[in-house]
């Protein structure tokens, strides 16, 4: 709220400049203070921060009589045992037939206690807004790190009330699933993507358990938005890339003009909220009407109508440079905008190809560099670009090659067991994924898992494959993506892979590609960011993965690049972050690998030109993650 006093006054003030008003400061100062007052409405669920809100904008102008703050509501939070009843704080005003009546009397465990009635009648007559501010409460349903007690409304100490809070959220979280799969289904029927994410394989992007609260506070605003209205949110950069925020982008692509998406790429600063480490983003959208109108039959919009992805650099440290530098991206002046030491590079995006990937918004603001944003673009288009040279190559989705892919993480607690030494109907298998395991592109079992369900044995031998991919990676750690196994193994940390009409030279193609820089930028383009270099890919994520088209292939290049395989799989790679010189020396065997990569596929490149494009890796992913 007190962001958005400064933001508009600055804005009030500009106008009466360019209208020619002329009015003593005092007055202007208190005409605004009072216009604002009365055309606003802040909602939380604790009082003391409603109370240090209506505090901080009074001293904004303290002159300035206001008869009553009746515009700041603390909105009741729990379960009343009397009539049984839960309120989920503002999250009831998503609601399309609300509960208020029960609610509103008043709060207990959390909340406060207020004038049922009146609130109820002042609620109720709200107009729909015409901007939403948001920094919502991110966390998930699920403890984490095996901590108990966390995750959902983990600060509630009673049980049984903190039960009853949880079936009410699952409930209305279920009824805002259903209705934006259903807005899906009918918006993408038809396409490509519509036909590809109803195979069973896709079924996780249609859920919205892992997104946590800030995806039901953003289905309230655009609930409780006007038609022409403005939506300003702080979310998990899974938002982006998120397999559980799919439906989120879908709804922003459908209904909205998404005008700017910014990050944050200033190394251990992934975040703008005071509260977490994690990576987050900002996004500005404007509700367009006809894009509702038309959401089922084409994607009418302007042709001017682009989204403008902000990578930041270094983030404003004071109002003054935020304002400055909003001012700066607004003018669109170049792909570089500056204010006092903040900085930040712009790209823009129309909407067809917002709409194009809505998969992954994240391929966007992959890394800090514009080259290699329009190069990844290049690329998963099907042109490898180095220098002036411009080469095609054939790609398709992970998914037309894989035949199966797992176990995940949680499948493989729930069935295995995992043993130091072999003892009777163990099997062998791939634990942990430390720096250790991550050295060369060839790997062996070092473990055995013992199934401890009925199903153990059958799921072994449904997913056990020699070809694994991560679920995480620790870019700063990592020295190779995928690896290949000499024997078939699970893995609690690696996806297994296996391809239809497999054989050993087609995964050790796929496992090289993976390897190579153009591999590397894919994978890092399709990522889901946790935490700066702490990073994902979920099965469905890899099976959407653009890899090489090995069925493309000629006989002699597929055995030309198992040979490669076979020349580097015991080679140890530094670091990725390393591999690109960012002090400007390369590690020559990631030079060699590339260099002898695109030989095959009868691409001819000067090492000059590969050094320029190592030094921009080099350069965004030290700007990443750290020196």
């Amino acid at each position: 709220m007190v962001a958005a006093y400064s933001a508009t006054n600055a804005q009030y003030r500009l106008s009466l400049l360019k209208s020619g008003v002329d009015k003593l400061p005092k007055e202007i100062e208190a005409d605004f203070h009072t216009q604002f007052i009365n055309s606003c409405y802040a909602f939380d669920v604790l009082e003391y921060a409603t109370q240090i809100t209506a505090l901080n904008l009074a001293l904004h102008s303290p002159e300035t009589p206001i008869e009553e703050l009746s515009w700041i509501y603390t909105m009741p939070l729990g379960y009343r045992e009397e009539d049984k009843s839960v309120s989920l704080g503002s999250l009831e005003l998503a609601r399309i037939k609300g509960k208020f009546e029960k609610i509103f009397g008043h709060a207990t465990k959390t909340g406060l206690k207020t004038k049922g009635k009146e609130m109820l009648k002042t609620i109720l007559a709200l107009e729909p807004f015409d901007l939403i501010v948001m920094n919502p409460p991110f966390a998930r349903t699920t403890g984490r790190g095996g901590k108990t007690g966390g995750g959902l409304f983990g600060f509630m100490g009673d049980a049984k009330v903190r039960q009853e809070v949880l079936k009410d959220y699952a409930k209305l979280r279920d009824e805002i699933r259903e209705a934006l799969e259903k807005t899906a289904d009918k918006t993408f029927k038809g396409t490509n993507l519509g036909s590809l994410l109803k195979d069973d394989e896709f079924r996780p992007y249609w859920n919205i358990w892992q997104a946590g609260e800030g995806f039901l506070f953003l289905y309230l605003a655009d609930f409780r938005l006007n038609e022409e209205g403005k939506l300003c949110f702080v979310l998990p950069r899974g938002l982006l890339s998120g397999i559980s925020w799919f439906l989120a982008r879908t709804l922003l692509a459908i209904k909205y003009h998404v005008e700017y998406v910014v990050v944050s790429f200033e190394p251990a600063n992934y975040n703008f909220s005071e509260s977490t480490s994690l990576s987050e983003c900002l996004i500005v959208a404007r509700k367009v009407k006809k894009h509702t109108e038309h959401q089922y039959t084409t994607f009418e919009h302007e042709e001017n109508e682009e989204t403008t992805f902000v990578t930041l650099l270094n983030k404003p440290r004071t109002s003054i440079e935020a304002i400055g530098l909003a001012n700066s991206i607004e003018a669109g002046e170049g792909n570089y905008v500056e204010a006092g030491q903040s900085k930040a590079f712009l790209m823009s995006v129309n909407r067809d190809e917002l709409l194009e990937y809505v998969d992954n918004w994240g391929r966007f603001v992959f890394l800090p560099n514009i080259e290699l944003l329009d190069e990844i673009r290049k690329l998963l288009g099907g042109t490898i670009k180095v220098g002036n040279l411009k080469a095609k190559i054939l790609l398709k989705k992970f998914n037309n090659l894989i035949s199966t892919i797992g176990v995940d993480a949680h499948r493989f607690i729930d069935t295995f067991k995992i043993l130091d030494e072999s003892v009777p109907g163990s099997m062998r298998m791939l634990h942990g994924g430390e720096e250790a395991q991550r050295l060369r592109m060839q790997t062996s079992p070092n473990a055995y898992a013992l199934p401890i369900i009925e199903r153990g044995k059958s799921i072994f031998e449904e997913k056990a494959g020699n070809l694994l991919v991560p679920d995480r990676i620790w870019v700063e750690t990592a020295h190779v993506i995928s690896m290949l196994s000499d024997q078939k193994l699970i893995s609690n940390i690696f996806y297994t892979v296996r391809l239809k009409n497999e054989s050993l030279d087609r995964l050790k193609a796929i496992c090289l590609w993976l390897n190579t820089t153009w591999g590397v930028l894919t994978i890092l383009s399709s990522r889901e960011e946790t935490r700066g270099g702490f990073i994902r890919l979920k099965m469905s994520q890899w099976r959407l993965l653009p890899v090489l088209d090995i069925d493309s292939l000629s006989k002699s290049q597929l055995k030309a690049l198992a040979a490669l395989f076979e020349e580097f799989k015991d080679v140890e790679l530094s670091r990725i972050p390393q591999q690109y010189g960012p002090d400007g020396v390369v590690d020559k065997q990631r030079l060699q690998l590339d260099k002898k990569f695109l030989k095959i596929l009868d691409i001819d490149v000067a090492e000059s030109d590969l050094f320029s494009l190592y030094s921009q890796i080099g350069s965004s992913l030290a700007q990443w993650v750290g020196d």
